[in-house]
């Protein structure tokens, strides 16, 4: 099936990487899940299990250790590690901030700050291509967005067709307008009937305007606590229900509900429905920057939440927020540029 364009993309630069496989593919720490699972129910399906792998021998950049970030004075503009990729992962907008909620003024924040120190966005499928959407001198950033949360997306009262301003896609609409050359790239992982409604629109809006759809399961199911049967029900009945609703449009990465890692190579391929998926990449709920690129699929790849350290409630997992992170990244480090290695 043909992947839809890119409309709102910039001229394409070369990417440096290492090709390895991270350490951290491997489970992370697990966060509280924010609400019960739903229950799943087991139904048969055709799969074929991707059981290969492909050996890399590029070197691997040296890992940043975590360090307290209290009291630490604002950063300078980051340069950013050369080939080190953040994901950040949010979920829902509100009034305030807290564990599973950015604020609207906060995510409108981090947009600026993020533009502030030449990070430009790109979404993860991306990450599978040769050279990598943004401007010569900037450095790629992936958001994604879990769970299709109604302030993910709604519609404007005085501009139809056109996303609300107290939505996740009208701030990153507008900011993009504002911001030409940060581009609409970013990464929604969905369950059933995203966005309070109207889903099947609002998935047309963001895929027609630049954005990826990434499969969440159907039910937001904890993965972990169900047989393989049931699991692959869920990734597949979600499959089938995005392809029903964007027809043409291929679904090639996943993010596991509450950081629930299973037996991953058994579902990151398979058949639902007379429809078959084979992932790229399956995102992890932590805890840092990507050092290097996989090149071997499917692959885990870690993400970086972002929430105030101080609503975490583990104190060792604080500094792994994108806040605390972000003011131990290497301010003096070259510029990420150049070739992509061929490994």
């Amino acid at each position: 099936m043909p992947v839809l364009p890119h409309p709102h993309r910039l001229p394409l630069v070369p990417l440096l990487v290492s090709a390895c496989l991270l350490a951290a593919c491997g489970n992370p720490p697990p966060s509280p899940p924010a609400a019960p699972p739903a229950s799943a129910s087991s139904v048969s399906t055709s799969t074929s299990t991707s059981t290969s792998t492909s050996s890399t021998s590029s070197a691997t950049l040296a890992a940043v250790t975590p360090g307290s970030s209290a009291g630490a004075a604002a950063p300078p503009p980051l340069t950013a590690r050369n080939g080190a990729v953040p994901i950040l992962e949010y979920h829902r907008l509100g009034a305030a901030d807290g564990r599973w909620v950015r604020s609207y003024a906060s995510f409108q924040a981090d947009l600026q700050d993020l533009y502030n120190r030449g990070f430009r966005p790109v979404d993860l499928r991306d990450l599978s291509h040769s050279v990598l959407p943004v401007p010569p001198g900037t450095h790629p950033v992936v958001l994604t967005f879990d769970d299709g949360d109604p302030s993910q997306f709604t519609w404007s009262k005085t501009d139809p067709g056109t996303p609300g301003r107290d939505s996740v896609a009208g701030i990153l609409w507008r900011f993009h307008q504002a911001h030409p050359d940060w581009s609409f790239a970013a990464t929604f992982f969905v369950n059933k009937h995203p966005f309070g409604g109207d889903s099947q629109a609002k998935l047309a809006w963001l895929v027609s305007h630049g954005a990826e759809i990434g499969n969440h399961t159907y039910d937001h199911a904890d993965l972990a606590a169900l047989p393989l049967a049931a699991q692959l029900a869920e990734v597949g009945k979600e499959q089938a229900y995005l392809a029903q609703v964007l027809p043409g449009y291929r679904v090639v990465d996943f993010a596991y509900p509450y950081g629930a890692v299973p037996n991953w190579k058994q579902i990151a391929t398979g058949t639902y429905a007379g429809v078959s998926w084979h992932f790229r990449y399956m995102a992890l709920v932590g805890s840092n920057p990507l050092d290097s690129i996989p090149t071997a699929t499917p692959a885990n790849v870690p993400r970086i939440q972002v929430a105030p350290p101080a609503a975490v409630a583990h104190p060792q997992w604080r500094d792994l927020v994108w806040s605390s992170w972000e003011q131990r990244w290497l301010p003096t480090a070259h510029l990420y540029s150049v070739h992509r290695g061929s490994g």
